[in-house]
C-alpha cells in the first residue's frame, strides 16, 4: 500500500476535528509563499468551508479558516488569528502521541508511566489530542483555560502531561484539568495562542463551558476569527 500523501493525512485531520467525511474535502492546487513553505488550500464540497494550510516544517503545518473570496489575495502567514489548530502530521510523533493517551486513560501515567523522551517525541500532535474552553469566574481572577483528552474520561491532574506545550505566560494548574491563564486580557487571543500550539479549541465544549459559567466566550471568539483581517498600514514617506 502506498504512503499516505501530506493532502491525505491533513483530510484525515479535518475529518476528525468535526469537518464531516474526508471524501468531501478536495485540496486545490498547492504553491510556494514568500519564505518557500508549501500552500495547501482545501475545500470542502458539501457545506463550502474552506482550510488553508501552510506546510512550517517537516511533517508540521499551520492551518486557519478561510473566507471564500481570502484565496486570492493570500501571501504567505499574515500574523491573523489562528481560527484552526496547528497539525503535526509526521507518523512517529502521532503514534508517540496516541501511546501516551492510551496511558492517560488506563491511569498510566503517573509515577514515571510517561516519560520525558516520549513527550519530546510527540510533541504538537500530544496537543492535537486535546480540547479546551476558555472560562472565567467560579472564584478565579481572569481568564482560565479547561482541556481534556478527546473522546475520553479522564480527571486527573495535566501540568506533567501538557504544561510543556502551553504558552509560556501561563499561571500553571489551578486544579485538574485547569489552567491559569490570567495574564491574557482577549478570549479570542487566548484560543489563537493555543491553537498555534496545535491545541484544538471546541466549540461544544465553549458552548457548555459558557452555560455553566454564564460567559458568551463561543460568540466573542467566532466573531474574532470571522473578522477580516485589519489593512496593513501605509509606508511613511521618507524625510529629506
Amino acid at each position: 500500500m502506498a504512503d499516505k500523501t501530506a493532502s491525505d493525512m491533513l483530510k484525515e485531520f479535518f475529518a476528525r476535528n468535526g469537518g464531516g467525511d474526508e471524501k468531501d474535502w478536495k485540496r486545490l492546487p498547492k504553491k510556494k509563499n514568500e519564505d518557500g513553505q508549501w500552500v495547501r488550500i482545501f475545500e470542502n464540497r458539501k457545506t463550502g468551508a474552506m482550510v488553508e494550510t501552510v506546510e512550517t516544517g517537516p511533517g508540521q503545518f499551520k492551518a486557519r479558516r478561510l473566507t471564500p473570496d481570502a484565496n486570492a489575495s493570500f501571501s504567505g502567514d499574515d500574523g491573523a488569528l489562528a481560527a484552526t489548530p496547528t497539525i503535526e502530521n509526521d507518523p512517529a510523533k502521532n503514534e508517540a502521541a496516541d501511546e501516551i493517551i492510551e496511558k492517560m486513560l488506563s491511569f498510566d501515567d503517573e509515577e514515571g508511566g510517561i516519560s520525558k523522551s516520549q513527550l519530546n517525541k510527540a510533541g504538537a500532535a500530544l496537543a492535537n489530542r486535546f480540547v479546551f474552553a476558555v472560562g472565567s469566574g467560579g472564584g478565579l481572577d481572569g481568564f482560565w483555560v479547561e482541556f481534556s483528552p478527546k473522546g475520553g474520561d479522564y480527571d486527573q491532574h495535566l501540568e506533567h502531561v501538557i504544561g510543556h506545550l502551553l504558552p509560556k505566560n501561563n499561571g500553571g494548574e489551578l486544579t485538574e484539568l485547569t489552567f491559569d491563564f490570567s495574564a491574557y486580557t482577549d478570549p479570542a487571543k487566548l484560543v489563537s495562542d493555543l491553537q498555534k500550539r496545535g491545541f484544538v479549541w471546541d466549540e461544544a465544549y465553549q458552548a457548555t463551558m459558557d452555560g455553566t459559567m454564564g460567559t458568551t466566550y463561543l460568540d466573542t471568539v467566532k466573531k474574532a476569527f470571522a473578522a477580516p483581517a485589519a489593512p496593513a498600514a501605509a509606508p511613511k514617506p521618507p524625510t529629506a
